[in-house]
């Protein structure tokens, strides 16, 4: 249970976390970052959007530098005034000769993106929340050095909340459903929570697998402990940013334990005020820095929804219940007391793919593939049409073929063997796969 006393301790650490990076030193923080050598810093590849920060009319080297912000936001720089139908925030400095037109120039991000932005020429922004990356250009001599672009999160008005660990919880063994996400897509990885929904299907937030659908593959794993462990072959996304839409499903290898009981989805959103169960793996610390990633053990936390404030890195993706069906999914976590942000897993939408997404999967762990068919590693193992199955494996590992299909080497350069019904080496690009007479 969340105390007003452990709230008290718990926002003053933040505070103190506030001071710490609001050193004058500051250029990345929250997920957002300025840089001077025209690239992005080390990780913001894949999952950010960066813009150039430009303003030709000015002499001091204003030509490679770049704003970085976590994807889904919109972030666009404009340098000839607000730009229509955005959120915009003006970037100057009032030092600057009037030739060097720093009085056009803005940040925009979409006008419903759940940040606020505040620009500060007299050094980062105290007490309200915020935290601050410097912009500076250290070839301009027109006083720099203390302008901070300041951010925080908008809570939204009347309705959910959500984001990552949780703090102050408590280790649990229950809910064996929720386990531990380990994503890896385009040369990054991220750790996240999981939650069984269905046989071969868990639940997680869209942030987590990079807002990307994903075609059949290896993708990493979702651990549920003494249960097992199973590998992600294909990623659904539902949404593009933090918030109600930050919700995605996840296809596994093969069904989970029958030990494992899929948790049951609800029909709405509890309203303000509702108490939940959150679940994570997560950091348990509050001393725990927000860039940290998810820990080993699943935590619970009862909070109560629009006033948590106890998620953490790790905990993204993990289930909000109430009464034992999942009602949200962790998705980001407001500063201070303006508690934490939760997907929305109830809409039809996802129900129905649900549905729909089995169906493109039907082959389970065994090799019982219909006739015609063959099943394929692929890293994954599935079933797949004897000649696709051919086709996609020509660089190497063995098909599993149906007793009914042999393969064909007008070349001799390779055999099946029939008794195992496995191709030792499968035939190269010129063979063909026929059905035996």
């Amino acid at each position: 249970m969340v105390t007003a006393s452990s709230r008290q301790a718990f926002i003053g650490v933040l505070v103190a976390l506030l001071a710490t990076f609001s050193r004058a030193d500051t250029k990345e923080c929250w997920g957002f970052a300025f840089t001077n050598d025209n690239k992005p810093p080390p990780g913001y590849e894949h999952d950010h959007d960066c813009v150039s920060v430009d303003e030709p009319s000015d002499p001091h080297t204003w030509n490679d530098n770049q704003f970085c912000a976590p994807k889904g936001i919109g972030l666009q720089w404009s340098n000839s005034g607000p730009i229509k139908g955005m959120k915009c925030t003006q970037i100057k400095e009032d030092a600057e000769p009037g030739e060097h037109t720093w009085f056009d120039n803005f940040i925009c991000i979409d006008r419903d993106a759940q940040w606020d932005f505040e620009w500060s020429m007299t050094g980062p922004i105290e007490n309200k929340g915020y935290r601050c990356v410097g912009w500076n250009e250290p070839a301009d001599p027109h006083a720099w050095s203390d302008n901070y672009l300041c951010a925080r999160p908008h809570r939204p008005t009347g309705t959910t909340t959500q984001q990552l660990p949780l703090k102050g919880g408590t280790t649990t063994s229950s809910q064996p459903a929720v386990g531990r996400m380990e994503f890896h897509m385009d040369g990054w990885s991220k750790y996240c929570t999981a939650t069984l929904v269905a046989p071969r299907i868990a639940l997680t937030a869209a942030h987590c697998v990079g807002y990307k659908s994903t075609a059949i593959g290896t993708y990493g794993t979702v651990d549920f402990g003494a249960s097992g462990k199973r590998t992600v072959v294909q990623a659904r996304p539902f949404g593009s940013n933090t918030g109600k839409s930050d919700v995605a499903l996840v296809v596994l290898d093969k069904a989970c334990s029958k030990k494992i009981t899929p948790v049951p989805i609800g029909t709405a959103v509890p309203s303000d005020g509702t108490e939940i169960s959150i679940f994570g793996f997560g950091c348990a610390s509050e001393s725990t820095t927000c860039v940290r990633a998810g820990g080993n053990t699943k935590q619970v936390v009862t909070a109560t929804i629009g006033e948590s404030a106890v998620l953490c890195p790790g905990d993204s993706g993990g289930p909000v219940l109430v009464a034992g069906k999942i009602v949200g999914v962790n998705s980001a976590r407001w500063w201070l007391e303006q508690g934490d942000v939760f997907g929305n897993p109830t809409t039809a939408s996802i129900k129905y793919a649900m549905e729909v997404l089995p169906k493109d999967f039907p082959c389970a762990s065994s090799h019982g593939c219909a006739d015609g068919t063959s099943w394929c590693n692929l890293g994954v193992g599935q079933c797949m049409p004897a000649g696709q199955c051919l086709e996609l494996k020509r660089q190497g590992d063995d098909a599993c073929l149906p007793p009914k299909v042999k393969c064909l080497c007008p070349d001799h350069a390779s055999t099946c063997t029939d008794k195992s019904v496995k191709c030792a080496s499968l035939c190269p690009p010129r063979k063909i796969l026929t059905p035996k007479d």
